[in-house]
């Protein structure tokens, strides 16, 4: 009876060393906190290699990217990967609207006027990062997540050349920047 005791304390004292002993290296999925769309599932494939972690980073149905700056600390794992995001590209003035009035001046010039130009569209928003840190325990691993770019950053304005017979030019939107909260928790689990 001693001897069973002994060895099923033994089991819990090894098995958790065996299961950190693997590491952060393979393949995590979970979801990420809500964004606009709602919780998005999050796919990481790691590889370690001494105390560089190395790997890429699949959200939803984008492409996946590239972890960088991807260090092991222990139990602890920190990486950067960019984020999806930024706007669309500024937009250009609109042709020309409805004539300034009348028939031509003689000589055939058209009327003064024109409408006004369109409006831009929004930045571009890139060069986003995001800070993970990450602490391994056994099959999970709990996330923290921080925005590394200044707010308010972001694409440069739309504007445009102002439309045939006169009128305003577009003005460019400033690139996002709205809705930077502070730092987001969510938890993946080791892939069967």
């Amino acid at each position: 009876m001693k001897t069973r005791a002994l060895l099923v304390l033994a089991l819990f004292v090894v098995m958790p060393a065996f299961v950190f002993a693997q590491g952060p290296a393979g393949k995590w999925t979970g979801e990420l906190p809500a964004g606009r769309g709602g919780p998005q599932q999050v796919t990481f494939d790691f590889k370690v290699s001494g105390n560089t972690l190395s790997g890429t980073m699949q959200v939803g149905q984008n492409p996946a990217v590239e972890i960088q700056n991807g260090k092991v600390d222990g139990n602890t794992i920190t990486f950067t990967a960019p984020g999806g995001g930024g706007g669309r590209g500024g937009g250009g003035g609109a042709p020309g609207g409805a004539p300034g009035g009348g028939a031509p001046p003689a000589g055939g010039a058209p009327p003064a006027g024109g409408g006004q130009g369109g409006g831009g569209g929004r930045g571009a928003g890139g060069g986003i990062n995001f800070l993970y840190t990450g602490k391994v325990s056994g099959n999970e691993i709990a996330f923290t997540r921080e925005i590394q770019a200044p707010a308010g950053g972001g694409g440069a304005p739309g504007g445009g050349a102002p439309p045939a017979g006169g009128g305003v030019p577009g003005a460019g939107g400033a690139g996002g920047g709205g809705g930077r909260g502070g730092p987001q928790t969510f938890t993946v689990k080791r892939a069967p």
